[in-house]
């Protein structure tokens, strides 16, 4: 798979129509937006000082971007939208990515203009509507390299770069790339009366009978159409997802309800499984907060924690990335409730959503990629992170199958690594249980239910080990370091789980292929950080960098597989 050049993308969006890129807004709406700007004091405008600036064409304030935020996350997108963060040029900004399994979208205001970026499985997306403004020093935790030169399009004057922002995540909400350059120009004064109707509504492309119902407007049409287009024109951005061949340049994770549920679970069973945050890295203390009367949009209402576990649907829908390119088809939400995003600005880790999307259908004829899959990164980067946990708690033995069962569905106990292995040990526990339908005294229905779907999604992680097994060198578990940390069991089929091991192990048995060497030279660091057993002193791996871009030399392969000293430990 390869990103489209910024060109491609460009000259894709520029041959739609621009009622296609953003549907025209009905023209009552244009006249009362015009009598609002053309107000000569507030109270004349009657609406509030941030939506009189909005079609005025004034900065937009926090209380309207994070309004309207708000509504883009009532999208059954794939992408999360984090909570706005405060930008300080002078610092380095960390985004702890481990365990997220979802592309997020981070916005961020830097004195009254506004940027962001999306994170990704691979990559870390910045899009700043400023002119030659320079990235921000910004690292990830999950080794994702930052894309030099991926920018969407540059606004003229910085009172729209708010309205460029939210243009652009508006975009990808709907899996669609950025707007030209041309097409932005023009879209961005009937995108500011846009979020204007929207705004007052309180929700997307509201019907005139929902403004009617509201007290908005009076006399709405009877026809049910949309306020803003004909119903022959309507396109807007809560409609059904486009096919689109620029959505297998993104990184698509599907995840449904493990239990079938149609409500929202009670908050008090609720696991924050999959985090993103945002720290100042520079600074010991909490970033800043943001210095705004109205902060009630960004409180606790943003920040619900996900439900328990991830899990994939009946059908079963992998990964895009761990499949060849090819055509995604949207298909109907299952269960869709949203939930918001949550990304604390204090220093204490926030939970991502698991809110139900619609789900793209997957060509699950095609064979899993493993030469796109595997490489000496990715083993570094599941043994680096593996010693990592290892060196800052070295846990006791937990030799039950419940406690097994819980450090394999907790996604911040440790590394991958780690916990691939504790999901191997608890599936070698549970196999004789689970078959015999033997409950684990203690456990309700529910639990006992989920606990055997556990077993069942991880298994292929015995497969993996199982394939190396059957080879002497490579020992009993350093195969599981061979599959990217980010590939999650629950989202695979049966059928694709069983065709990646049979692809796994073509790609181990294959003489030409430097799998079998690379994990050889990784054993004995994987042996072990899993035995507990690593020494005291530093090991050049202690250093690795996981967002270093560029191939893996010999040379730092090599000195990061070793289990010699580095430096001068003499007291």
């Amino acid at each position: 798979m390869r990103f489209p050049s910024l060109q491609e993308a460009t000259q894709r969006t520029a041959e739609e129509p621009l009622r296609d890129l953003m549907p025209p807004v009905d023209a009552s709406w244009v006249t009362y937006a015009n009598k609002i700007r053309q107000s000569s004091t507030l109270d004349e405008a009657g609406v509030s000082s941030s939506l009189w600036d909005l079609v005025r064409n004034e900065h937009l304030d926090l209380l309207v971007v994070e309004g309207y935020l708000k509504l883009l996350r009532t999208l059954n997108s794939k992408t999360k939208i984090a909570p706005v963060y405060q930008l300080r040029r002078d610092d380095s900004i960390n985004i702890e990515t481990e365990g997220v399994d979802h592309s997020i979208i981070i916005p961020f205001i830097d004195g009254r203009d506004w940027a962001f970026a999306v994170v990704y499985f691979d990559c870390i997306h910045w899009y700043d509507s400023e002119r030659g403004k320079q990235i921000p020093p910004l690292s990830a935790s999950g080794g994702q390299r930052i894309v030099e030169g991926w920018r969407g399009p540059h606004h003229n004057d910085s009172k729209d770069s708010g309205a460029f922002m939210l243009i652009g995540i508006s975009h990808i909400m709907m899996q669609q790339p950025h707007v030209s350059q041309e097409a932005a120009n023009e879209l961005v004064q009937t995108f500011r009366v846009r979020m204007f109707i929207e705004l007052l509504a309180d929700e997307l492309d509201p019907t005139p009978e929902s403004l009617c119902k509201k007290g908005i407007i009076s006399g709405a049409r009877e026809d049910g159409a949309s306020i803003f287009v004909s119903q022959n024109d309507r396109v807007s951005p809560s409609s059904q997802f486009e096919e689109d061949s620029f959505n297998d340049t993104m990184y698509v994770l599907h995840s449904a309800a493990r239990d079938g549920r149609s409500e929202p679970p009670d908050p008090s069973t609720l696991d924050p499984s999959d985090q993103i945050v945002c720290a100042s890295a520079g600074r010991g203390t909490d970033p800043p907060q943001l210095g705004y009367q109205q902060m009630s949009l960004m409180n606790e209402a943003n920040e619900v924690r996900s439900a328990t576990g991830g899990f994939r649907n009946n059908a079963g829908d992998p990964y895009r990335y761990i499949l060849p390119a090819g055509p995604l088809v949207a298909t109907s939400s299952i269960n869709p409730y949203p939930r918001p995003s949550g990304m604390n600005t204090s220093r204490r880790r926030a939970a991502a959503p698991r809110r139900r999307t619609t789900t793209p259908r997957i060509d699950m004829e095609s064979e899993p990629d493993i030469k796109s899959l595997i490489n000496r990164r990715v083993i570094l980067e599941n043994l680096s992170s593996a010693l990592r946990f290892t060196r800052s708690a070295k846990a006791s033995d937990l030799d039950t199958g419940f406690m097994l069962w819980n450090l394999g569905k907790n996604r911040k106990t440790g590394g991958k690594l780690q916990q691939r292995y504790q999901r191997v040990l608890f599936n070698q526990k549970m196999a004789k249980r689970v078959d015999q339908n033997l409950k684990i005294d203690g456990l309700d229905d529910r639990q006992w239910n989920t606990m055997k779907k556990d077993f069942g999604y991880w298994k292929v992680w015995v497969d993996v080990r199982d394939v190396g097994l059957k080879y002497d060198d490579l020992g009993e578990y350093v195969a599981l370091c061979a599959l990217p940390g980010s590939m999650n069991s629950e989202n695979m089929t049966e059928d694709y789980q069983k065709r990646l091991i049979a692809a796994f192990e073509r790609e181990i048995e294959n003489h030409s292929s430097p799998l079998h060497q690379w994990l050889r030279d990784a054993r004995q660091l994987c042996d072990l950080i899993l035995t507990k057993s690593i020494p005291e002193y530093r090991l050049k791996l202690d250093d690795y960098e996981t967002n270093i871009e560029g191939e893996v030399s010999d040379e730092v392969w090599k000195s990061h597989t070793s289990t010699d000293p580095v430096g001068d430990f003499h007291d």
